[in-house]
């Protein structure tokens, strides 16, 4: 597919099948997040000989590669998992979605009832990515032990969601790998572009206190005599008293400092956020920075963090953001 200079790449199971949907493709959105969600990829494609419907049709374990190419760059969506096959007419059409998630269906799905005591964060993410049968990236600076944790009544996935954001590192499923990071790391990396007003389509800018704006969070801990103490990790800065407090116990002063510092970068991420719509551009993905200018956007205006983006290439390419305001200091 091709349309003011860019093109779509797709493979099928290994096979580059890019020649063969030559005209047939209608469109493709690929959407990437930094967290939580999966990054997914959607077709649309024409279906006039119904052959989408006969030999072509996909099986549910296949597996698809695309790429965005364009004259100022590649993007790489990543390996996908099929995920929903759909067919309407007329006009005769096929829609393909896939999804980063791991073939064993496990991971995300079947509850586990597990006690995980003197674990590396990463020794136990390791032992959930081999169960889903995908690698395992640990890009984290930070590796705690965790002294003593249940997980009950949990999916592989939420549980190591859940203990991997406890401690300020962030997972996500990419190209059929689990990720885990920090998002405090991606923050401090210099911006990409820097975004203008006149460059954009569209957009959106919004500042909120409901929710976020915290000054500090509390949290208890157990101290060398087995007492129990309350850490509270002040942020500084001009914002109204207004503590977080934590329902959870840690067991030592090292481990209440780390944990309450994560929760309040969490939680005042949602503070200020920038939305837009803009040409395509392959190099605006999660987890990069850009400068949204002061100039044009006045208190607005500062370092970004790109949250999620969503690519899509249907006759043009355009590209949409969400992100939060770094924080900086």
């Amino acid at each position: 597919m091709q349309g003011r200079q860019t093109k779509v790449s797709i493979s099928l199971n290994g096979v580059d099948i890019t020649s063969d949907l030559s005209g047939d493709t209608l469109s493709l959105t690929f959407n990437d997040s930094t967290e939580e969600n999966a990054d997914n990829v959607d077709f649309q494609i024409q279906n006039r000989e119904k052959k989408w419907l006969k030999g072509w049709f996909p099986n549910k374990m296949d597996t698809f590669f695309a790429q965005i190419i364009t004259e100022d760059g590649t993007l790489d969506c990543g390996t996908f998992l099929l995920d929903d096959v759909g067919m309407s007419g007329r006009p005769l059409t096929v829609s393909i979605k896939g999804v980063a998630k791991p073939s064993d269906q496990d991971f995300s799905e079947v509850e586990h009832n597990q006690t995980w005591e003197q674990a590396t964060l990463q020794d136990i993410a390791a032992t959930i990515a081999g169960r889903a049968g995908v690698a395992l990236e640990y890009d984290a600076k930070e590796n705690p032990t965790i002294q003593f944790q249940t997980q009950e009544g949990k999916t592989d996935q939420d549980f190591l969601q859940e203990l991997a954001a406890k401690h300020g590192i962030t997972m996500k499923l990419y190209n059929q790998k689990l990720v885990l990071y920090e998002m405090e790391e991606l923050e401090k990396a210099g911006p990409v572009k820097t975004l203008r007003e006149s460059d954009l389509l569209s957009w959106e800018a919004k500042t909120t206190l409901l929710d976020t704006s915290y000054s500090g969070v509390s949290v208890q801990y157990i101290n060398t005599d087995g007492e129990t103490m309350t850490y509270t990790h002040n942020g500084g800065g001009n914002k109204a008293p207004k503590i977080y407090k934590l329902d959870d116990q840690l067991d030592s002063l090292g481990m209440a400092q780390k944990v309450a510092a994560a929760k309040y970068r969490e939680l005042n991420r949602g503070e200020t956020t920038f939305s837009c719509s803009l040409p395509g551009d392959p190099a605006l993905v999660s987890g990069v920075c850009v400068e949204v200018d002061a100039e044009d956007f006045g208190k607005f205006g500062g370092k970004y963090l790109i949250d999620s983006s969503t690519h899509t290439v249907s006759g043009g390419y355009t590209t949409d953001l969400t992100m939060h305001r770094v924080e900086e200091g």
